[in-house]
């Protein structure tokens, strides 16, 4: 068998395994295929769409709680369907299944459902996010006035910023915490929140406007007097607003371990 046949077999064999009603005789110049071949064709398709379900439930457990066991099982037949693994990792198997579900109609009476999603992989990501060495308290403390501000940072590999015209974080803490979170009463209304990963676990923060700004600005790479700039800005917007505090901000950040140094004066990571 010459490469271009093996490639046209694997790519036959693929479409076949993802289909519901595998045809066998699409592989029979190949593999000469028969009727007990055929149902060993749909055992083994039927196994590929249970581990892709698996797959998914491991990366979107509060979307699965949400709509519920059999909901989530045909979701995931047919994401599967529409969207075949193209990795022999399956961890990346559900990287498109917010966009998915944004426009599957069966999700369509829940809007909110992907943006819970689009927040479940963020933290997926966060899971697997490269390491990095957090700024911390003792550097700012032994730093000489003034310098710190200028000090050039970034956040963490793991560390992103999520926005949502959706309540998608409340509703996520209050299933995987639902002792200290209540369940928000309505799925509407505007999520800044700030994912990240602490020690070995990914977390999410819901956060107010002026955190939101500072961290934007450092998720392009600021010095740290920019950020606080910004999130005082903001803070200037909310004119119900008690006086802005930069220090608990940055004591915040530096606890959760989200800055990194870069640029000039900063050092390696």
């Amino acid at each position: 068998m010459t490469l271009e046949e093996l490639a046209r077999l694997q790519a036959a064999f693929g479409a076949q395994i993802s289909a519901r009603t595998p045809d066998a005789a699409a592989l029979a110049p190949w593999l000469g295929l028969h009727a007990r071949g055929a149902c060993a064709l749909a055992r083994y398709g039927q196994a590929l769409r249970q581990h892709h379900a698996r797959a998914l439930e491991l990366v979107y457990p509060v979307l699965r709680a949400l709509g519920g066991a059999t909901w989530f099982r045909a979701m995931a037949h047919a994401y599967g369907d529409a969207h075949p693994s193209r990795s022999a990792d399956l961890a990346h198997f559900g990287a498109s299944l917010p966009m998915f579900l944004a426009a599957w109609r069966p999700a369509a009476a829940h809007g909110y459902f992907a943006d819970v999603a689009r927040l479940e992989w963020l933290l997926h990501q966060a899971h697997g996010a490269p390491d990095a060495v957090a700024l911390t308290l003792p550097e700012v403390q032994v730093a000489k006035a003034g310098q710190v501000e200028a000090w050039r940072l970034a956040l963490h590999p793991a560390a992103v910023l999520y926005r949502s015209p959706w309540r998608a974080a409340a509703i996520w803490l209050a299933h995987e915490d639902s002792g200290r979170y209540a369940m928000p009463p309505d799925a509407e209304g505007t999520t800044l929140a700030l994912v990240y990963r602490s020690g070995r676990t990914a977390r999410v923060r819901e956060i107010d406007a002026a955190e939101a700004a500072a961290l934007a600005v450092l998720a392009g790479g600021a010095a740290l007097g920019d950020a606080l700039a910004a999130a005082q800005q903001a803070h200037l917007q909310d004119q119900a607003a008690a006086p802005f505090a930069p220090a608990p901000l940055l004591l915040r950040w530096l606890a959760d371990g989200v800055l990194i140094r870069t640029g000039e004066g900063g050092r390696a990571c």
